[in-house]
């Protein structure tokens, strides 16, 4: 059935996005303290840029925070796309009809989440990324700030196409197939 074969499909995008993700996150975790260990020993190494120790610490103080933030922005991709894993991710048992009427209402739910928690995660983490990584002659505070909303905009446009051609589209059919079925006075079974 073409059902359950968009279905899988769906499934083994997610699983590869969910896969992938975590497999950066891992990778950032374990580069996360030489990180900082490089921080602190390039600050030891430009004394006269830093007047004082306390002006060290606090430089190194704040790349933690910015690190943190990059962190805290993987952790929750992991856990939305973990989120969009289990919507796809059907058991055999139960009826066909309430599982796809339940995946169908369970993404669109999660688009309109994600959608909008990824509209406050981008510029906090595009604003900790360019705060990072520029560490001389950083752009003012206006420019930075208009670099993360014209990321922030390209990031959720971006997205946006990506989902539509790979997701909200196979959805749509997921949606005339489960209409067609009702009209027909399809039978549905109890397992896929």
């Amino acid at each position: 059935m073409e059902t359950t074969d968009i279905l899988d499909d769906l499934q083994k995008k997610s699983a590869y996005w969910s896969n992938s993700n975590k497999t950066t996150f891992q990778m950032l975790k374990g580069l996360t303290i030489p990180f900082l260990l490089l921080m602190i020993v390039k600050i030891s190494f430009m004394p006269n840029k830093i007047s004082s120790d306390g002006a060290a610490l606090s430089n190194v103080a704040t790349s933690a925070a910015y690190m943190a933030v990059i962190v805290i922005y993987c952790l929750v991709t992991v856990r939305v796309l973990k989120r969009q894993l289990q919507i796809f991710t059907l058991d055999n048992n139960g009826n066909l009809k309430e599982k796809l009427t339940n995946t169908i209402i369970d993404f669109k739910k999660f688009y309109v989440t994600f959608n909008f928690t990824y509209l406050f995660l981008y510029p906090i983490f595009y604003y900790a990324v360019i705060k990072l990584m520029i560490i001389n002659g950083a752009p003012s505070l206006d420019s930075t700030l208009l670099i993360c909303g014209l990321l922030t905009i390209a990031s959720l446009a971006l997205g946006h196409l990506y989902y539509k051609i790979q997701y909200l589209s196979k959805i749509k059919l997921l949606e005339a197939h489960l209409k067609q079925l009702e009209e027909d006075g399809y039978n549905f079974p109890n397992t896929l």
